[in-house]
């Protein structure tokens, strides 16, 4: 019983202590609910104050938000315009390109440090202007950065000292009072080349120079040729991807008469160091045509040649060659002959028998040697 007794009271002491652990806990815990139960009571009157404060304090913020909320709704307002917009065919395509280019205006050896602004001022008094965009910029290869980079930079390199422009007006008219007005006016030291997109070149007028230097600035060929009369237009053929020129030029000249005088006058003078080819400028169809009857009499000749070579051959060879040559073309019909459609199926039906003779004479072999063991019995 002594022992009973002294076991109950240790199971007694041990409850007392973890009441006694538990009773701070507990308390620590109903502590942090009053406190976060009086924080939530507390939140929505300070976010009511402060909602006014903003209001009172900052009434931009509302009109910004307002602009956002707008702006995407037409974003959202387009894209749905154009998921629901029917495709365009090829034939839609090529009327807006045909009509797109007869408003365009191509500009020339435009200087480098030429900007956006400054073309507008020069083509803004001949109508209104929808986009306006640079092309065939030179920039400095051995830099790291993009193109884009290069060029916002200013790293340009050396093959060329200008750039191109295209100039989009709203209508056909402005565009053309634009390039009868404003081509060959100086800007920057440079006469610039302001012609429409899709305009026939006049081969009539014009000079094609052979022989030229391969980095060069149309201004150097420009004085070399001002002596012979009023220049329109100077064109060097460039590469699309290092624009370094490829050695030939074309200059149109106002009249037939300074068109010749540049040619009388200017083919083989030097010019930096190099002796110029100078010729009247012809249609690329027309160079064609001429190039193809080049190409003809040059076979017309081989040919000839070859028939010539064969009849004096022929003379000396003995019958015996004779024979064998015809021989060669006996063999070489019956080739033709044997892949014609009418012999092909007798051709093969033939491969298909002699396979099978091949297959069946095995047989018949082992034959044989029965019928003669039965003869010997």
């Amino acid at each position: 019983m002594g022992k009973n007794n002294q076991n109950k009271d240790k199971k007694k002491e041990r409850q007392e202590q973890k009441e006694i652990k538990q009773e701070p806990q507990e308390k620590i815990s109903k502590v942090n609910l009053e406190k976060v139960e009086s924080k939530q009571d507390a939140k929505p009157a300070e976010k009511e104050i402060e909602s006014k404060e903003v209001e009172i304090e900052q009434p931009e913020l509302k009109v910004q938000a307002e602009q956002e909320t707008q702006s995407e709704n037409k974003s959202k307002d387009k894209k749905k315009d154009k998921k629901d917009k029917p495709k365009k065919t090829d034939e839609e395509k090529e009327v807006e390109t045909k009509e797109r280019k007869e408003r365009t205006t191509f500009v020339g050896n435009v200087p480098l440090e030429t900007t956006n602004k400054d073309l507008q001022k020069l083509f803004k008094k001949y109508g209104d202007i929808e986009h306006i965009w640079f092309r065939s910029i030179a920039c400095d290869h051995e830099s790291k950065k993009t193109h884009k980079g290069k060029i916002i930079s200013g790293e340009f390199g050396q093959q060329k000292q200008s750039k191109n422009a295209y100039v989009l007006f709203k209508t056909k008219e402005h565009a053309h009072k634009a390039a009868q007005n404003l081509n060959q006016i100086e800007i920057g030291g440079k006469h610039i080349r302001v012609d429409l997109e899709d305009s026939q070149k006049d081969f009539d007028s014009t000079v094609f120079i052979g022989n030229l230097p391969w980095v060069l600035d149309e201004e150097d060929v420009r004085s070399h040729f001002e002596e012979c009369g009023k220049i329109l237009n100077v064109r060097l053929i460039r590469d699309k991807e290092n624009f370094i020129g490829k050695g030939i030029g074309y200059i149109q000249f106002s009249t037939k008469e300074e068109m010749r005088k540049a040619v009388d006058t200017k083919s083989g003078s030097l010019f930096k160091g190099r002796e110029l080819r100078v010729k009247k400028a012809v249609e690329p169809k027309r160079l064609e045509k001429k190039q193809k009857k080049k190409r003809e009499q040059k076979e017309l000749q081989k040919n000839n040649q070859q028939k010539e070579k064969g009849e004096k051959t022929e003379e000396l060879k003995t019958p015996e060659q004779k024979e064998r040559e015809e021989l060669k073309s006996k063999k070489e019909e019956s080739r033709k002959l044997y892949m014609e459609r009418q012999t092909k199926r007798e051709n093969a039906m033939l491969r298909i028998g002699s396979k099978q003779n091949k297959r069946q004479k095995p047989n018949e072999n082992a034959q044989k040697p029965k019928d003669k063991a039965q003869a010997k019995k």
